[in-house]
This record gives structure tokens, C-alpha cells and sequence, in this order.
């Protein structure tokens, strides 16, 4: 995938293309016909899917890719998060227990 024109992330140094936000050289095509550089995205921008355009259709894409992210660390601290409320509950049936 190529760069996105004007990223603001994208820099010249040293003869070579550089992304500032993910420390990463990048990959570039020149076509001396018609003056024309193509910069490829890096790996982990076309994965991440952080910058880009955010037509209507990426956006969803990108709360897609969040929502995914999200699921795995509820799943990943669900048995923790599930003691800890197990725990909750016997406190409080113990303080209604007392009350009574």
C-alpha cells in the first residue's frame, strides 16, 4: 500500500524515506518516465491501520480493529475481573447478613 500524500509522519534523511511514527525506513519506487516517487507504507502502518484517510469506511474499519482489541484484554483479565467481583458479592451478602 503506498503512503498517504502529505503524511505528516513521512520525512526525507539521508537519501532514504523515514516514518517518524513508526522508526521505520521506507520502501520507495521511482518511475523516471513520468517523475513520479511511490513511498509504500511500512508493515505495521498497513496493520495497524492508525493514519490514513478516515473516509467513513476506514474509520469503521479501524473501531472494528479497536473492538477486536478490546475483546481480547476483556478475555485475557476476564478471571481476574470475575473474582474480584465474586469477592465483592460475598463482602456485601456478609454486611446484609450482619444488618440483619
Amino acid at each position: 500500500m503506498e503512503c498517504l500524500s502529505g503524511c505528516e509522519f513521512q520525512k526525507l534523511r539521508e537519501g532514504k524515506f523515514y516514518c517518524e511514527y513508526y522508526n521505520s525506513d521506507l520502501v520507495f519506487n521511482v518511475d523516471d518516465l513520468q517523475s513520479d516517487i511511490k513511498i509504500m507504507r511500512c508493515e505495521s502502518c498497513v496493520k495497524q491501520d492508525i493514519i490514513g484517510k478516515n473516509s467513513i469506511q476506514e474509520r469503521a474499519i479501524k473501531i472494528k480493529y479497536r473492538v477486536g482489541l478490546l475483546m481480547d484484554s476483556f478475555y485475557s483479565f476476564k478471571d481476574d475481573i470475575e473474582s474480584e467481583i465474586t469477592d465483592i458479592y460475598r463482602i456485601l451478602k456478609d454486611l446484609e447478613n450482619e444488618d440483619k
